[in-house]
């Protein structure tokens, strides 16, 4: 139901419906669905955190206030459209803060106060809009005069004065309605008709949320999977350079050669791990904290040239795994679709009357 002609088709397919149903499937469709709708709701709050918490990178609960503001400053300057960012995923963003940043309760007089005056001011001025169609109303009993009825006084109030908050009064407003029609005694159609609209409208709505929250945590997972390995990889080269490398004395050129021997050696599955993920990550870690203090304490061109190929070698894994993972992943999908193929075909009823001859 995500894209236009979805949505059309599911307004189509629930007008079809509402015409054949009786009062009565009406009456107990429409009070299911608000039920299940206030489960839902629960379900997406649920949802949302762990989105807002995915935004951040970072374990849920593992971080103070002072840190979430602080990533979601770093993640805000990455995203923002003027910065290259993409303007989905910032107005995302901007909604999920309010989820785990908890406002003092400064901010939060500072915010109704705010509230209170933009309530205000919208009011004023429907205020005088009232007080300007009752003039013209009364100016055309002498006067021909042609209004513009395309234009709509409180949509651009609405665009003039936005209010915050709209999901939250949303959902005091959907609970209101849902009240209006339990306790409302004498039946009426057009009322339920109009509530499982907005229901249908209120699912595709919370379906489209739904997808773009997972979807985030299904990035972070992406990016945390690809941490590891350059965590593990960061670990061993840091214990490395401490155990092995401290002890190097200067111009010892064999002794500099058997280190990065041992170093491939023992090292090989973390540095073919890790740079497989990121290769500039692996190639800075590498050279930074291994062929640098080894070059530094022992200058033979035999161990230059031997430091600079593995740094090359690194950089051409990502190429080298493609090229080795590739055809079995190619292998596995033709597999996979031969399956289902041989599936669909076993579905199939035989053909009628025999073969033809």
């Amino acid at each position: 139901a995500g894209g236009g002609g979805g949505r059309a088709g599911g307004r189509a397919g629930l007008e079809r419906r509402l015409k054949a149903m009786g009062n009565e499937d009406l009456r107990e469709e429409v009070m299911a669905f608000q039920e299940w709708r206030a489960r839902a709701n629960g379900r997406l709050k649920t949802l949302e955190k762990r989105a807002a918490w995915a935004f951040l990178g970072i374990p849920v609960g593992s971080a103070s206030q002072a840190a979430i503001k602080k990533a979601f400053k770093k993640r805000a300057l990455e995203l923002h459209p003027d910065k290259g960012g993409d303007a989905e995923r910032f107005q995302l963003l901007q909604e999920m803060k309010d989820l785990l940043v908890v406002r003092s309760a400064k901010e939060v007089d500072e915010a109704e106060k705010e509230q209170a005056e933009k309530d205000a001011e919208v009011q004023k001025a429907r205020d005088q809009e009232h007080e300007r169609q009752k003039e013209v109303e009364s100016d055309w009993e002498d006067d021909e005069f042609s209004s513009d009825d395309s234009w709509d006084a409180d949509e651009e109030l609405k665009k003039m004065f936005p209010k915050k908050d709209k999901r939250k009064r949303k959902a005091k407003t959907d609970t209101a309605e849902d009240e209006d029609l339990g306790q409302s005694e004498n039946f009426n159609r057009d009322k339920f008709e109009a509530a499982r609209r907005k229901l249908h409208r209120g699912f595709v709505e919370m379906w489209e949320r739904a997808g773009k929250l997972a979807e985030e945590v299904k990035r972070n997972q992406a990016v945390s999977s690809g941490a590891e390995p350059l965590r593990q990889l960061r670990k061993f080269v840091d214990r490395f350079a401490n155990v092995e490398i401290s002890k190097l004395k200067d111009d010892d050129k064999q002794k500099a050669e058997r280190i990065l021997r041992r170093f491939l050696e023992q090292g090989s599955e973390v540095l073919c791990a890790a740079g497989a993920v990121d290769p500039v990550a692996t190639v800075s870690s590498v050279a930074m904290q291994v062929n640098y203090p080894l070059m530094a304490r022992c200058s033979a061109e035999s161990l230059k040239s031997s430091c600079s190929a593995l740094l090359e070698a690194i950089e051409a894994l990502p190429a080298a795994f493609g090229r080795h993972v590739a055809p079995i992943e190619d292998k596995a999908a033709a597999k996979r679709r031969a399956e289902a193929d041989a599936r669909a075909a076993a579905r199939l009823p035989p053909p009628r009357g025999g073969v033809p001859g």
